[in-house]
């Protein structure tokens, strides 16, 4: 994070009506960030799959 987008941010900021803008995270703030992202896609696969589990094996395969 501190190698690649948030020092070309802060070098080149973006331009908004409101002002400059350019990334600024701490590395707790990431961790965070990523945390919540990696149990957002642990959730988002387990349930599905929970609810596929759920069916009879013969009803899937002859979709009734």
């Amino acid at each position: 994070m501190r190698f690649g987008l948030a020092p070309y941010t802060v070098a080149h900021p973006v331009d908004i009506p409101l002002g400059s803008m350019s990334l600024r995270l701490d590395n707790a703030e990431a961790l965070n960030r990523a945390v919540l992202l990696f149990l957002a896609s642990i959730i988002g696969s387990v349930v599905p799959a929970y609810m596929l589990t759920q069916k009879d094996l013969l009803e899937l395969i002859w979709g009734k």
